[in-house]
């Protein structure tokens, strides 16, 4: 209503000057465009006003549409309660007593029953969630339990020498125990060459000649080029170390027949199965 009363405001004022513009003898012209303009000034408030009112009007109707669809349903509901009320025959209570004692007992009795099923449930859950609560504490512990040795494990490892010192120790000790076992085989050997040396020398024409009749056929074949006991045993335990798939020697004529025979009834040497030729060394480190 104010925009109109300020467009009704403004034309009376145009009016005026219209008029006053016609005593003074100004221009038909000029007062034909400005009567123009004005029109169309009010002719677009009117358009304004009236968008204005439609918008207005239906932004009201949709706020009112879902309460009057609200409203219907509660009355649909409270119908629908009014007709059961009507067509239901109200239940009469029965004036005597004992009759009503009656009807008082069962309904206890029932909800006796019902919370007595219902304390079972609960007791039941609560041994439930106690078992799972010990469970819970015990594992608890034994988390606690391996936190605290991996925590004394990390001290351990912490306060100890850094990893590379570790390894040079190590290194070292391997190193010396290497140079022991050396110097152990060197002594060992020493000795068993010595002691194989004493006992059991080269032996001479007229015995190498002696000992063949009373050897093997395949044995009697000899060399003077004979080699010592002592070379025997080194080549055999070096062929068992350096070719254990292969630990066989082949046996000609710089390997004495006795000594064989010795080697194999003191059960240190072993020969092949499919070649009488050919010995090994008895694993013994095996």
């Amino acid at each position: 209503m104010s925009a109109i009363t300020d467009t009704g405001d403004a034309g009376n004022d145009a009016a005026q000057a219209v008029f006053g513009r016609v005593a003074d003898g100004s221009g038909i012209v000029a007062l034909k465009t400005e009567c123009e303009t004005i029109w169309s000034e009010i002719q677009e408030t009117q358009q304004l006003l009236q968008q204005t009112q439609q918008v207005y009007s239906a932004t009201r109707s949709l706020d009112q549409q879902p309460l009057v669809a609200i409203l219907k349903e509660k009355e649909k509901r409270l119908k629908a309660e009014i007709e059961v009320l009507k067509n239901s025959t109200p239940r009469s209570l029965s004036t005597n007593s004992e009759v009503i004692e009656a009807s008082l007992y069962e309904d206890l009795k029932q909800e006796v029953i019902q919370l007595q099923e219902i304390q079972s449930l609960v007791n039941a859950q609560c041994l439930d969630l106690k078992d799972s609560i010990e469970k819970e504490t015990q594992f608890q512990q034994q988390l606690l339990a391996i936190q605290e040795r991996l925590q004394e494990k990390c001290n351990s490892l912490v306060s100890t020498e850094p990893a590379e010192d570790a390894v040079e120790v190590v290194a070292q000790e391997l190193t010396s125990k290497i140079d022991a076992a050396r110097e152990t085989e060197k002594l060992v050997m020493k000795r068993m060459a010595a002691f194989v040396s004493k006992h059991f020398p080269l032996p001479d024409q007229s015995q190498v000649a002696l000992t063949s009749k009373h050897l093997r056929s395949h044995h009697k074949k000899t060399s003077l080029e004979t080699l010592p006991l002592k070379d025997i045993l080194l080549e055999l335990m070096t062929k068992c170390v350096e070719s254990p798939n292969d630990p066989y020697l082949v046996l000609d004529d710089r390997y004495w027949p006795a000594y064989v025979e010795l080697l194999l009834r003191c059960h240190i040497i072993l020969q092949h199965p499919d070649d009488d030729h050919r010995i090994k060394l008895v694993p013994f480190h095996l």
